[in-house]
């Protein structure tokens, strides 16, 4: 017989499962992927029969999704920052929309590098063409003209830390893509292996021909 067993209101229950898929996208990673890690937070009941004791979920209160990456980032950094991101799935036991494209730091950093570079090399541009055409005396001219030059030198010389800086986050994106790629991979092998078990004849029972054999 089960009986069921009282528990306090705060009794919850949590899980991690790996899922695979054909492709889905999860927040703040700039790839699809091809499998991912569930975290489901749900109520707790527990039933009780004669010799053992089961602790049930009964009602999912959230589930979210994670990159390979992403989770080894959380169980890995704790007390840094705010928290690591990661996707709704269900909240209350409502579905949340699957993301169907999203805007990534790579690209807006990108972004930013191109606008601000042609912003400063179009002003510099004007002003030049400003100075040329102006009435100011040639000497004046000159030495404005001059200066305008340096200034595009010395952005010329912050462009190798724009581009270290650029690069730096393009690994770290190169790092997480390994990691979800290898964990993928992982998880495919374990698949093929376990199939691969089942489908050995070794492990099925011998038949009556190969036990007289046998004998």
């Amino acid at each position: 017989m089960s009986k069921e067993i009282p528990v306090p209101e705060s009794a919850a229950l949590i899980a991690f499962r790996k899922t695979q898929c054909t492709e889905a996208n999860l927040f703040d990673v700039p790839y699809p992927v091809r499998g991912y890690i569930t975290l489901q937070i749900s109520k707790a009941r527990i039933n009780r029969s004669t010799y053992d004791v089961y602790h049930m979920n009964e009602e999912e209160l959230i589930e979210v999704k994670m990159s390979y990456s992403q989770f080894a980032e959380a169980i890995t950094n704790m007390n840094i920052g705010c928290g690591i991101p990661c996707t709704l799935n269900y909240l209350n036991g409502k579905k949340i929309p699957d993301i169907e494209s999203q805007i990534h730091e790579i690209d807006l950093f990108e972004d930013d590098i191109v606008d601000n570079l042609e912003s400063i090399y179009q002003k510099l541009h004007d002003i030049k063409q400003t100075i040329s055409s102006s009435k100011m005396a040639k000497g004046t001219q000159s030495n404005l003209m001059i200066q305008c030059n340096q200034l595009g030198n010395i952005l010329k010389d912050r462009l190798p830390f724009i581009e270290k800086v650029y690069l730096e986050k393009l690994s770290k994106l190169k790092s997480k893509l390994k990691t979800d790629i290898a964990s993928w991979v992982e998880h495919l092998s374990i698949l093929k292996g376990i199939d691969a078990i089942k489908n050995l004849k070794v492990l099925e029972p011998a038949s009556t021909e190969d036990k007289n054999s046998e004998d």
